[in-house]
């Protein structure tokens, strides 16, 4: 954040408590309440598994439907790596959080990055 605008967001919570207000965003992460993660992903309560990055996210239904769609073109395409995987839709963004966050304490192979028939031949027994 550029000087200026930290001199500003610190004159607006400076004023806020002079006049006897709490600042609206006041033990909460501002973070959370913008939409977007980043310039690939929405929030959302939909399980994705990005392949090319290697990281689980929680996006929105629109990034759910385009992984879908690449992954079926990339199966289609017999690519033998995959784009992402799609996975699963949860009742809230908070509980798609917490099983993502499940997810990253457990080291596991992705197999559901590989083309169906490449996994096939390489199964690790």
């Amino acid at each position: 954040m550029g000087s200026f605008a930290s001199k500003f967001l610190l004159f607006l919570i400076m004023s806020a408590s002079v006049h006897g207000q709490q600042p609206e965003s006041e033990g909460q992460d501002i973070l959370l309440k913008d939409p977007y993660l980043s310039v690939l992903y929405q929030r959302g309560k939909f399980l994705i598994y990005n392949c090319l990055d290697q990281h689980w996210v929680c996006a929105g239904e629109g990034e759910f439907a385009a992984c879908l769609l690449e992954r079926e073109e990339s199966i289609a395409d017999n690519q033998r790596a995959l784009p992402c995987a799609p996975v699963q839709e949860f009742s809230s963004e908070q509980a798609c959080n917490k099983y993502q966050r499940d997810l990253t304490d457990f080291n596991m192979e992705n197999r559901f990055c590989l083309h169906p028939e490449q996994g096939k031949q390489e199964l690790n027994y």
